[in-house]
Formats: structure tokens, sequence, C-alpha cells
């Protein structure tokens, strides 16, 4: 729990400093502040699946009818 106070204050910081560049709804805000909160969340946690591996899942496999990439 020592964490979740400087979470707050750098989600704080990280979407003042967001708001006060972009546009955005009021109606948005709260999202925005749970992904940003989430984002920080996972700092330092493991990853799920590196996103190299995600993509040599789902290649098509060598002698697939699509077209070549041009």
């Amino acid at each position: 729990m020592d964490k979740l106070p400087k979470n707050i204050e750098l989600v704080a910081e990280i979407v003042s400093a967001y708001v006060g560049n972009n546009s955005v709804a009021v109606a948005d805000l709260p999202a925005l502040i749970r992904s940003t909160y989430d984002a920080l969340h996972g700092v330092g946690s493991p990853e799920a699946a590196p996103v190299a591996e995600l993509r040599k899942r789902h290649l098509p496999k060598s002698g697939s009818r699509s077209r070549p990439m041009r």
C-alpha cells in the first residue's frame, strides 16, 4: 500500500498535464483517470506475453492463400 499515495499523485499530475494540453470531455475524465491509474499500477508487473510473441502466433503460415504484402 506504500505505492498508493504516490500513484495517486502521479495520476493527478499526468491527467492534469494531459487535460491542459488536449481537449477532453468532462464525461471522459473518469475513464482517463482510471486508465492512467491502471497503467501506472501495472508498471513493474510481469507482462502476459511480449508483443512480438503475440504477432508471431497470428501470422499466416507459409503456403497460405493470402496475398504477399508489397
